[in-house]
Parts: structure tokens; sequence; C-alpha cells
């Protein structure tokens, strides 16, 4: 059986957010603001592949799809619904803006806009450990164009802290968000894969619609 890390597995984040922005922010990744699309009838396409330890990559033929379909409130606060597909199965799930960073209705940080925010940690099945943090801001290109995005990273590694595969190195997946388009690249991958012959999987962004 294959099994794959994802980056919304159930954790308890231990970092914090600041207050609730205000309407008048006019937030950008430069200045450390962030802005989650929320209307209803955004949508987003992306396309899966596979990538080896030489950066060749393989299309999977594996198309997802996410849509807002509508806003939650809960616990005096708004969250926007999102519905839609994770490697071709049915998701969903709901998230807020809390100023500096995205969190669930359980309060789990999701993506901070601070670099080096520590996110969370923890041992899975005693198998390997996983790490989330946010990176420094980086590029990302789309279509041909280069756009600013936060890096949250996901660094996997035996539960000793050795590497966890043959390539002699732990294994760090990059999360990549734009602000006011929302995820643009996600990666994972087979455990199998991953120890066998450091190949992984990316989730990558081919079109986009923010509803007005």
């Amino acid at each position: 059986m294959k099994y794959t890390f994802l980056i919304f597995a159930a954790a308890l984040a231990v970092a914090s957010c600041k207050k609730e922005k205000s309407n008048e922010d006019t937030p950008s990744v430069s200045d450390g603001a962030y802005v989650m699309p929320s209307t209803i009838g955004s949508y987003w396409v992306y396309e899966w592949s596979q990538v080896d330890s030489s950066g060749n990559v393989t299309p999977m033929n594996i198309t997802d799809t996410v849509q807002i379909t509508g806003t939650v409130f809960m616990n005096g606060h708004t969250y926007v619904k999102y519905e839609g597909n994770m490697m071709g199965n049915p998701t969903s799930w709901i998230h807020r803006d809390s100023s500096d960073c995205i969190v669930n209705t359980e309060g789990t940080i999701i993506y901070s806009t601070q670099s080096g925010a520590f996110l969370m940690e923890y041992d899975f099945s005693n198998i390997f450990h996983r790490l989330f943090k946010m990176g420094n801001p980086t590029t990302f290109t789309y279509n041909g164009s280069q756009i600013s995005v936060l890096d949250k990273q996901e660094i996997v590694s035996n539960l000793d802290g050795t590497p966890i595969n043959p390539c002699g190195m732990t294994q760090t997946f990059h999360n990549y968000f734009a602000s006011g388009i929302g995820e643009v690249r996600y990666e994972t991958a087979y455990v199998s894969s991953l120890q066998g012959n450091c190949g992984i999987l990316q989730r990558n962004l081919v079109n986009y619609h923010i509803a007005l």
C-alpha cells in the first residue's frame, strides 16, 4: 500500500496569530501582509506531476479543481468554504484569514506570513518525523511570469533526524501561496517512492479565477 505525506494532516499548531486585520489594510507579500481569496465562485485548476531526483517531470494525467462555495460563521468568525479534489479524491475544508496567518476552525495555523515561523512538528505512525515551518518569501513562475509567494515548508526525516532517503538528505516539501491568488504549488510524496528513489509529487496551478 502507498502512503502520502499530506499537508492537511490533523495536528496542533504551536504558533500564534496577531489580532484580526481591519478592512483598511492593504496587504502585500513584501510587507508581511497577505490577501486570502474569499469570494464565492472563485476557482482553481491544478495538474499533478511526478518529479525524480534529477528534476525530470512526468505528468500524471490527474487534474484537481477547487472552488469557493460559500461561507460558514462559527465561534464569532466567518470562514471561507472550499470544495474540490486532492489527487482526484473529493475533499472540502474551511479557513479564515487571521491577520498574519490562515487558520482552520480549531485554530490550527495552515500557513503564516512570518518568515521562519514554526508551525508544528510530530512523529507520524512511528515511521518518520514531520516539521512544518515558514521559509522566506520567494518567487514562482506562473504562465511565464514571476510572482511573489509565501513558502510553507514540510521537512521530513527519520525519527532520529537522519535522512529519510538514499539521496543523503532530509526531504523538504514546498507549499507556495500567492497573495490574492491562493495556493500555486503543493508538494508531497509516496513514502515508498521517497525512500526508494527520492521522487516527489507536485500539484501545480494551471488556471484560476477570482470572482469579484
